[in-house]
């Protein structure tokens, strides 16, 4: 059945249900109906799963089981990250590193993900994913993040961010 197919494919990509309701724009609840096969999704959430996870419509649809998932998948032109600033999950297609204003107490360098879903008049979405200490930590984390979009790799889990306190809306301080 689907909700059980779905359950299966959410899990092999390393996903909770509330990061795949998170990338989808939809609630945890949600995605739990469809795993307990308590509602269906229209095709537009059919195509937004067979995205974020990374599989073909028959993987989702079909009656046969899923295809294993290979050890080494072809390149991938998107891959989906959680971003430690707002601890939202999206998927994305292209990245740049911004630098800010250097500050012994404050991180200098901004990983910034070109979100795969077009904004308000199809212009691209910028979301701040990671900061960083140095520069060599944000293209360490970006060589590892084009790594995994060459192997296809479906998500990507951020790992050389500088640890951060937030302060109000737009501050944020180093951790010691």
């Amino acid at each position: 059945m689907f909700g059980e197919r779905l359950m299966q494919l959410r899990k092999r990509s390393g996903l909770s249900q509330n990061e795949l309701a998170e990338a989808m724009g939809i609630s945890r609840q949600a995605i739990s109906k469809y795993e307990n096969n308590l509602a269906e999704p229209d095709l537009q959430k059919i195509q937004q799963f067979t995205m974020i996870l990374g599989v073909s419509y028959a993987d989702l649809l079909g009656n046969e089981p899923p295809e294993p998932k290979p050890a080494t998948n072809g390149p991938s032109s998107a891959i989906t990250i959680t971003s430690l600033i707002n601890d939202r999950l999206g998927n994305y297609t292209g990245f740049q590193i911004a630098e800010g204003i250097p500050s012994k107490t404050a991180p200098t360098f901004l990983l910034i993900g070109e979100s795969s879903q077009r904004g308000l008049l199809g212009t691209t979405r910028l979301i701040e994913l990671g900061w960083y200490q140095t520069r060599h930590a944000a293209e360490a984390e970006l060589k590892q993040i084009q790594e995994a979009m060459l192997r296809g790799d479906a998500v990507y889990h951020l790992a050389y961010t500088a640890k951060v306190n937030k302060k109000g809306m737009l501050g944020v301080r180093l951790l010691d």
